[in-house]
């Protein structure tokens, strides 16, 4: 990404591209870095980038679970849609002068659930989102110097000794729950077939990786149903301290996974969906549903004003543009 061109944000073309090149690593066998300098999908195309974001997600979901090789280099910013790819790959490399989230700390701050206490350290935002930080709550396997000659040497080291090993779903939603110490809800044992997502509010890392959790102990060849209800991810600087861009795209891993598995994943839009975990869920289900009433985002409105100020972005809200955008494979009365 070209931070020097809209902020290094995947627009539509960008997500094209990076599609393509997606399929053509798979075919040739080609492993995959990248460079992330990046706000994420750009806010400023509405659906149109949301739509194509959703399907390049897909593939880079694919392409993992395929055991391609696939490094991330953190460079200067990489937030939102950018550090759900980079949580995507086997290999993460950041750096001290690197900032990773899935909500930047413009966001964070404008949600106002942050101490003011902590706003106050002149120091906050490296503290919380700097490499350094990062690394040590698992947001990268490595720390490295940023020079150009310190990231070719990770680079090489990785083409060379990378062994194409499938990503280890168990063992990684095993280290996720950790995180979360002894938050996680003990087993019941019932299975549902429906679920219902959100409740109209935004998920965190303990929802995603409750879902998370439900998706992988689905039976092979089965059907569940996922009702999505909720306008983002959650922007707290709680669930950042958590890395929950991790979680997002385990939920993502955890869906592509059960498709693999011939398990029907229906997921319908009822009312809000947005952000990481409108990502997270839909570019890898076998359907995505819209009711014609849904509200559907990268960001909610204030959250988008804060990013963008006096800009607007014009969201087409009759449902055909679901469609034609691709955020949605289908419509069902409200």
């Amino acid at each position: 990404t070209n931070r020097k061109v809209h902020g290094g944000t995947f627009g539509f073309v960008e997500s094209i591209k990076l599609t393509s090149t997606l399929k053509e690593c798979r075919r040739k066998n080609m492993p995959l870095i990248f460079l992330l300098d990046s706000g994420g999908a750009r806010l400023t195309e509405g659906y149109k980038a949301l739509g194509m974001f959703r399907l390049m997600f897909g593939e880079i979901l694919q392409t993992r679970l395929e055991g391609h090789p696939m490094m991330a280099i953190a460079l200067r910013n990489c937030f939102g849609g950018a550090s759900m790819i980079a949580a995507s790959c086997g290999y993460r490399v950041g750096s001290e002068n690197s900032s990773y989230g899935m909500s930047g700390p413009k966001i964070v701050k404008n949600n106002k659930l942050v101490d003011e206490q902590v706003l106050a350290e002149p120091n906050w935002v490296r503290d919380y989102f700097g490499g350094v930080a990062r690394a040590k709550a698992g947001a990268f396997h490595e720390l490295c110097e940023d020079t150009s000659s310190a990231y070719k040497e990770k680079i090489t080291k990785f083409v060379v000794n990378n062994d194409n090993t499938k990503v280890n779903l168990l063992g990684l939603h095993a280290e996720l729950s950790n995180r979360l110490a002894d938050k996680m809800p003990k087993p019941t044992g019932q299975l549902k077939s429906n679920l219902l997502i959100g409740k109209g509010k935004p998920i965190g890392a303990l929802e995603a990786c409750t879902l998370a959790d439900h998706l992988l102990k689905t039976p092979d060849g089965s059907k569940l149903s996922i009702r999505l209800n909720s306008p983002s991810h959650s922007m707290s600087l709680q669930e950042e301290k958590m890395v929950l861009s991790d979680f997002m795209s385990h939920v993502g891993l955890c869906v592509a996974d059960a498709k693999l598995r011939k398990i029907h994943v229906e997921v319908t839009i009822d009312h809000f969906a947005g952000g990481g975990i409108y990502v997270a869920l839909c570019s890898a289900a076998t359907i995505v549903k819209a009711r014609e009433d849904s509200k559907i985002s990268l960001l909610p409105e204030d959250v988008v004003s804060a990013i963008l100020g006096n800009k607007k972005v014009f969201m087409k809200s009759w449902p055909d543009n679901f469609l034609t955008s691709m955020v949605a494979d289908e419509l069902v009365r409200s």
